[in-house]
Parts: structure tokens; sequence; C-alpha cells
């Protein structure tokens, strides 16, 4: 069932034993604690929305620790990724793969997933 209540979305997750919640990055942008009452249960928290494809909102999203965001602009996000990821000193970090079409120039978001 579809929740209209975060509070009860993160009960439902919990009962259920999904691994986290999803919201509207609009929710987050309002209501930041929201991440934490997620965090705090063992669970991820994931945004999606518009607010997502806004790169100054995603470096906030860094820094509280939200596992996932869904984009429209992908290019985009992940060329400010990789720019960040640059700037802090990451070795990984790789102008030249932002925005390539080639999937092995992709930044790891699935590392550690079953293929």
């Amino acid at each position: 069932p579809r929740c209209n209540s975060l509070r009860e979305a993160i009960r439902f997750a919990r009962s259920e034993h999904l691994m986290g919640v999803i919201c509207d990055a609009d929710v987050v942008k309002v209501e930041s604690s929201v991440i934490n009452a997620v965090r705090r249960r063992g669970m991820m928290m994931m945004t999606f929305g518009a607010a997502n494809n806004d790169t100054g909102f995603l470096d906030e999203c860094l820094g509280y620790n939200i596992d996932m965001v869904c984009v429209d602009h992908v290019r985009h996000v992940v060329a400010f990724l990789e720019r960040r990821r640059a700037e802090h000193g990451d070795p990984g970090a790789s102008e030249e793969s932002a925005g390539s079409n080639d999937p092995a120039s992709a930044p790891p978001v699935l590392e550690g997933l079953p293929a």
C-alpha cells in the first residue's frame, strides 16, 4: 500500500522488513530531521523529485547521508558528483567519465550488489 504519511511509511517499511523509504525531496528540504528518523531505525533513505536535479540541494543531501536520489538529469548529476569527488581528493574520480555513455565509466553506485 502507498502511504501519504512519512511516519506511516516508516512503520510499514519496518513491519514488512523493507530496506527503507522513499519520499519527495521537497519533504527533506523542509524537514531534514526525517532522514535521521529513518536512519535511526536502520533503514535507507531515498528521495525523488525535481529538487534532486539541483546540485546545491544534492550537495546538502550528501551531508545528510541520504542513500539514494532519483534524478531526471542523469548526466548533469553525474558530472556534478564527479567534480565533487575530484575536489574532495578521491583518486578514483575522473572528469572524463562525466557524461560518458560507456557503462564502465559510470560511478561505482552499484558496487557490492549481486549481479
